[in-house]
């Protein structure tokens, strides 16, 4: 395998089918997990709208930071579930979204839906452990670049897809409650084929995934400039993530859509994440790592001149909004997901799952400040004056997230040990 400059990658690696099948079990359980979990952040619009709800903005954002601590506490617990089988555990994941989904539809009170928030989002924290663990037990080190990066389009295809199915349900005039019944029955067909999948596949579940504590690899981690320089990346792109959940909300009360237009507009932030994962893989795979690396830092530049402009509500009108907002997604999913990979593949094998729970524990926790902060700010000043505050925080944010991944990047060229990728 080829890694020079202008070489295209060759791709040595031979597939089998229970290789696919695998893959997209993991696949399909991932977009199902993501969809059964993220929704209720394309429903924060319907929700303030509704009176006999009593929702109000303090609630999203202690609904959106609950989730996100809830979240940061799975992964982190992550490690500890390594005597499980994994397969269980994601089974156990699936079964949880959708009990969630059906007590969602039916809560009456402000309460209800905060803890049935944080119930499935702790079970979302497992998710990413178990599939890392189950993939890396099953698949060739060869292959695993491929299914890491196809696992972490799924997530992006998870919000995609239940972002656009909700704002189609809202031009459809079903009320939220009945929206969230039709995307439940979406999320089973992917769990369904998922468990059909991976029944015809024998499995390994040998866990080695998440953080187990240990203050030798800790020491470790802290003289590493690496591990610095991945937590600082990664942090950053979290804080921009964290401005995700309000789209909704921005494009409702700043630009004047309706709670249903905002729903499926919205669905553009995550359209622009998943196609810039997606160019900024396969350019790496057509072309060149270099290649792909600098259209990487592109992508990010894009998304922090995006963020720039959002910062000025005024000078914007809906749609240009909507496509600031996509090129928002654009740069941040190369610039989280695939630098991330780099370090994860150049860290020590004994210390690969410790160090890259921490980086995600930290990011996870970045991004929980990130939501609470963006939610105060907008209960406390109100969505129009806290939207410049906010997106300028954001796009500082993606600087760090530019700035830190040319620097990765330089690091890493000529010593990368696990990966012939990025």
């Amino acid at each position: 395998m080829q890694t020079g400059e202008g070489q295209p990658l060759i791709r040595a690696s031979t597939w089998t089918l229970p290789d696919a099948r695998l893959l997209a079990s993991c696949f399909a359980v991932t977009v199902g997990i993501v969809m059964g979990t993220y929704y209720p952040v394309s429903l924060l619009a319907r929700l303030e709208a509704d009176h006999r709800l009593g929702w109000e903005p303090w609630d999203s954002a202690a609904a959106l930071t609950i989730g996100a601590s809830m979240e940061a506490l799975g992964l982190l617990l992550g490690g500890f579930a390594d005597k499980y089988s994994c397969t269980a555990i994601l089974g156990s994941n699936a079964a949880v979204v959708m009990a969630g989904m059906l007590l969602f539809s039916e809560s009456a009170s402000v309460r209800l839906v905060i803890a049935n928030v944080a119930i499935v989002t702790f079970f979302k924290g497992l998710m990413w452990p178990s599939l890392g663990a189950l993939i890396a037990a099953n698949m060739e080190s060869s292959k695993l670049d491929v299914s890491f990066l196809l696992l972490a389009i799924a997530s992006r295809l998870g919000d995609a897809v239940g972002a656009l199915t909700l704002g189609e349900l809202a031009r459809q005039n079903f009320s939220w409650r009945e929206s969230v019944l039709a995307l439940l029955a979406v999320v089973s067909v992917f769990f369904l084929i998922a468990h059909l999948l991976i029944q015809q596949v024998r499995v390994a579940s040998k866990a080695n995934s998440g953080i187990v504590l240990d203050s030798g690899k800790f020491v470790s981690f802290v003289r590493c400039p690496d591990s610095w320089l991945a937590t600082l990346q990664y942090a950053s792109t979290n804080l921009v993530w964290s401005l995700t959940a309000y789209i909704t909300l921005i494009l409702h009360d700043v630009y004047g859509a309706t709670p249903g237009e905002a729903t499926g507009l919205a669905v553009f932030g995550h359209l622009g994440m998943v196609t810039g994962l997606a160019t900024a893989c396969f350019l790496s795979y057509l072309f060149s790592i270099w290649t792909g690396r600098a259209m990487h830092l592109v992508q990010i530049a894009v998304s922090c001149g995006a963020l720039a402009m959002l910062a000025k509500p005024h000078t914007l009108t809906l749609h240009l909004a909507v496509v600031c907002y996509f090129f928002t997604g654009f740069g941040s999913a190369a610039g989280c997901y695939l630098p991330h990979l780099l370090f994860s593949a150049n860290s020590p094998a004994q210390e690969r799952a410790f160090r890259v729970g921490l980086v995600e524990c930290i990011g996870s926790v970045v991004c929980t400040i990130g939501t609470w902060q963006f939610g105060a700010l907008r209960a406390k000043l109100g969505t129009m004056a806290a939207v410049p505050e906010i997106h300028s925080i954001a796009a500082a944010a993606a600087v760090v997230t530019f700035v830190s991944t040319a620097a990765m990047y330089s690091r890493f060229d000529g010593r990368c040990r696990a990966t012939r990728t990025f």
